[in-house]
């Protein structure tokens, strides 16, 4: 349960209250760093850890001097899940609650990331290659990716949370970074090396998976035009995928939602996981 508090300057502090198995498992005798460490430790302290029955743990909210309570939501999931769909509606949603709203996409949310999207993706023809550029290494490839999102993170996201808006990420890069650069056959210790780099110390403060079966997608990515580099791998490939994702929902406490229903119901689980009209109105 949170208890949502504000001080006298309109700042918000949310109290977590931990039940009684929470209790069970970090009694009295446990030292108040292995209960931090159950939250981010960057922004829990603990208030009591004497109480029978519950501790209560605090974290303040990012706010702007306007005391706005800013927000990321990051949208992952497969091609074709419909993340940039899901992301236009919860912006009107959240448009429509009176907040500013920010869309990123990842690879491509900066000033150039037109073009290097198209590139690494080789959706661009290069001259003088007169065609598609393939010959990116795995390896290159994912570094490329990996500084397209360091740049998005810092020229895009960290402004628009500083400014108190609401940023939705169509794709989250040290996470799909991990995923691909795995499947691509970059050796797990190279590929977690570069993908903790680029990790920013601020975190989304929610993470969605959208999840759809093979024949879901397969009807998606036929509508779209031309094929990207992903888009052409063989169905093995988007397996691996698939079960990166399936490892990555847990690893990183993400939230699976079901990306075959109307793009209004996913948005519709999406706020009640987060339940917006309370916290962010």
């Amino acid at each position: 349960m949170d208890l949502h508090v504000y001080n006298g300057e309109g700042v918000r502090f949310v109290f977590k209250v931990l039940d009684q198995a929470d209790r069970g498992r970090h009694g009295s005798s446990t030292c108040w760093r292995s209960v931090w460490n159950k939250f981010n430790p960057d922004s829990a302290i603990i208030l009591d850890s004497s109480c029978p029955l519950r501790f209560l743990v605090f974290r303040k909210l990012q706010t702007t001097s306007r005391g706005s309570v800013n927000v990321w939501i990051a949208l992952e999931g497969m091609d074709g899940t419909g993340k940039s769909t899901v992301a236009e509606e919860l912006k009107k949603r959240f448009t429509h609650a009176g907040r500013n709203v920010q869309i990123v996409a990842d690879p491509g949310g900066w000033s150039m990331g037109a073009l290097f999207r198209d590139v690494i993706l080789e959706k661009r023809e290069w001259e003088p290659c007169g065609g598609p550029f393939e010959g990116w290494h795995p390896l290159a490839r994912r570094l490329l990716l990996a500084a397209d999102f360091t740049q998005v993170y810092h020229e895009q996201i960290l402004p628009s949370l500083n400014n108190g808006d609401v940023v939705i990420g169509d794709r989250l890069g040290y996470i799909s970074g991990r995923i691909y650069g795995m499947a691509d056959g970059i050796p797990r210790k190279i590929i977690d090396q570069v993908m903790d780099i680029i990790t920013p110390p601020r975190k989304p403060d929610y993470i969605f998976v959208l999840v759809a079966s093979d024949e879901v997608l397969r009807e998606r990515l036929s509508r779209r035009g031309k094929a990207d580099f992903y888009d052409r791998k063989p169905s093995e490939y988007k397996q691996k995928i698939r079960d990166g994702y399936a490892r990555a929902t847990k690893a990183f406490s993400g939230k699976e939602i079901p990306a075959h229903l109307p793009v209004e119901r996913v948005v519709d689980l999406i706020l009640h996981h987060i339940n917006w009209s309370d916290k962010y109105e």
